[in-house]
Formats: C-alpha cells, sequence, structure tokens
C-alpha cells in the first residue's frame, strides 16, 4: 500500500486521535516547523532538492513542479541564485501556512472530514479512525527492529525525536531508551543509506529541533 507524505503522516502522529475532533499534542508554531522539516525530506528523498553546506537548492528545472501546492511554494522558494536559502530560513518562512495547508492535503485526500461548530469554527475528523494506529506501526516497528525499516519510516522517526513527540509511539521502555533509540535511526541514515543526496537528512530534522528549541527559549523572554 503507498504510504501518504512524510509530513502527513507526521501530522497524524502528532494529535490525539482518541478526541471526537483531533487535537494536536504539541504547539501548533512547532508542529508547523516539523512538517515543513518533513516537507523538504519528501522533496530531497524524491529528487527535487538537494541540500549542501545547510543550504537548500534545487535539483530539477525551474518549469517543473510537484503538482502538491506547499511542496511547490518550497520549491518557488529555494529557486534563487546559489547558493540558496539555509534551512532555517526555508523552516520559518513557510511554517505559519504549514499546518493549514497539510490539513487541507487530508481533507482533499478523504482522510480528514471537516465539522462546523456555530462559535468555535470547523474542526476535523478522521474519516477512518484506524489511520493513525496504522501510521504508528512503522516507526514503532523500526524502533524495536532497525534492520527491517526503510528510509521513509527512518526519516518519520528522525521527526519524530526532533519534535519532541517519543510518546506517542506508546512503547513499553524507558523514556531515555527510546530517545537513544530513535537518535540512533537518524544517524544512521547515512551509513544505512548509500546515496550521498539522501545524508543531509539528519541535518533538516536537527535544524527543526533547532529551530523547535529557539520558539520555546523565545517563549521565556
Amino acid at each position: 500500500m503507498q504510504r501518504l507524505p512524510l509530513r502527513a503522516e507526521l501530522y497524524l502522529l502528532a494529535h490525539d486521535e482518541d478526541r471526537t475532533d483531533l487535537r494536536p499534542w504539541t504547539n501548533l508554531p512547532a508542529l508547523g516547523i516539523a512538517l515543513v522539516g518533513a516537507c523538504l525530506i519528501d522533496l530531497v528523498i524524491t529528487g527535487w532538492i538537494d541540500v549542501t553546506d545547510d543550504h537548500v537548492s534545487p535539483r530539477t528545472a525551474s518549469n517543473q513542479w510537484t503538482g502538491d501546492y506547499a511542496s511547490d511554494l518550497v520549491l518557488h522558494t529555494v529557486r534563487v541564485p546559489p547558493p540558496g536559502p539555509t534551512l532555517a530560513e526555508v523552516l520559518y518562512r513557510h511554517s505559519p501556512d504549514m499546518y493549514q495547508e497539510t490539513t487541507n492535503l487530508l481533507v482533499h485526500s478523504g482522510i480528514l472530514r471537516r465539522t462546523r461548530r456555530r462559535l468555535r469554527g470547523p474542526r476535523f475528523q478522521l474519516v477512518d479512525p484506524m489511520v493513525v494506529p496504522r501510521t504508528r506501526g512503522a516507526p514503532r516497528q523500526a524502533v524495536e527492529y532497525p534492520e527491517r525499516s526503510d528510509l521513509h519510516t527512518d526519516a518519520l522517526c528522525a521527526l519524530i525525536r526532533s519534535t519532541g513527540l517519543e510518546s506517542i509511539l506508546y512503547l513499553n521502555l524507558p523514556a531515555s531508551e527510546l530517545r537513544a533509540r530513535l537518535d540512533a535511526i537518524t544517524d544512521g541514515i547515512r551509513t544505512r543509506f548509500s546515496d550521498p543526496r539522501l545524508h543531509p537528512i539528519p541535518d533538516i530534522t536537527a535544524a527543526v529541533d533547532t529551530a523547535i528549541g529557539a520558539l520555546s527559549v523565545a517563549v521565556y523572554r
């Protein structure tokens, strides 16, 4: 079965599926940054962009587009003269809109449905409540059996770690051990996958972690 884009899977895992209306486990600014990171990784994996020395550049001609609105906005941002924007610049530029764009993607894909409330505005529900447990299954298995994992799942594990959402995996492991296993999966991307163009994926998730950390610091200033 074809998997959803990384940012769609991260979005689903970052919400409490046991509520009638989906509610995120983390604050929306942080989740927006993580979703942009997921979009960047999707674009790296599918061959649309490269990341070199913290700068993002296009790998394809300027007249080619993915067909996904949010991904194409990111492509438009990086199609500038070298060396291109930094990871942090892309994360901050697109994070305010990426949550809503990912919501729209899941609504159009038939995974979410919109429910309207007179005073509180639209809310969203899962069409199939089992989609989240199914999405959770791959990263759970990767933590327990990393040798059986694939690139998509390893990248999702790295994003879960950088977003601080380890508890959503519901694994019976001490928190420190779970974080260590996710860190090992993240670091292992460079050794398990030979294509050097994939090796910046941990750099993207590190940039996500740094940007989210900066948000936390700003709150307490």
